[in-house]
């Protein structure tokens, strides 16, 4: 990242999280540059008194699906928390079975006509697909797919090590639901898939052996 985009980057990352203090984050939270420097953060963060969560925010003790989702919150405006949906590879880290996102993939529905503000852009990745209520979960300010149809989604639309990993870790999480015998019906019940027995194939393949 060249100084020009770093200074952009910062500008944007302080200008959300200044604007975004009214939502009162829970004390498990501190924001490197507000509650301390980064400096300190950083300096906390190596000796492992803090855990790094997203751009810059920190968690006091274990993260949990709530705590990232706080975190990931902080870097959208209201009306793109209401209007979005956390996803894939996103939705995997909020789950604790991916690292830390570059950008926060959100899907909106294709009737949305939500814009970005400036600082936004600097963080989020948009896509355009529609999930029913009961794919969807709040994690703390955000909303986010189930853990279920988060995993159907790496296999269906993320490649490479990460997403195998992802996939793979995701699978054998006690108490995230996604047993490959369920991600497997999950998959074979979406409407449109092209992908599906790629993705099926995929499943068994990353699946915890006998």
């Amino acid at each position: 990242m060249d100084s020009a985009h770093l200074a952009r980057y910062r500008a944007a990352r302080l200008g959300l999280l200044t604007e975004l203090s009214a939502l009162s984050p829970p004390p498990q939270l501190l924001r490197g540059g507000l509650e301390l420097t980064e400096a300190e953060a950083q300096a906390l963060a190596a000796r492992r008194a803090l855990h790094p969560l997203l751009h810059g925010i920190y968690s006091i003790g274990a993260p949990t699906p709530s705590l990232r989702g706080w975190a990931a919150g902080l870097l959208l405006r209201p009306a793109s928390r209401d209007a979005l949906m956390l996803h894939r590879m996103t939705a995997a880290w909020l789950y604790g079975c991916a690292p830390p996102p570059r950008l926060v993939e959100c899907s909106a529905r294709r009737t949305t006509t939500h814009k970005f503000h400036r600082w936004e852009e600097s963080f989020v990745l948009r896509r355009f697909t529609g999930y029913s209520p009961f794919e969807d979960l709040r994690c703390g300010p955000v909303r986010a797919t189930t853990p279920l149809r988060t995993c159907a989604d790496l296999a269906l639309h993320c490649t490479g090590p990460r997403a195998d990993l992802a996939i793979a870790t995701m699978l054998r999480a006690p108490g995230l639901g996604c047993a490959p015998p369920v991600v497997e019906a999950a998959l074979a019940a979406l409407p449109r898939a092209p992908h599906r027995a790629d993705a099926l194939a995929r499943v068994r393949r990353l699946a915890p052996g006998p």
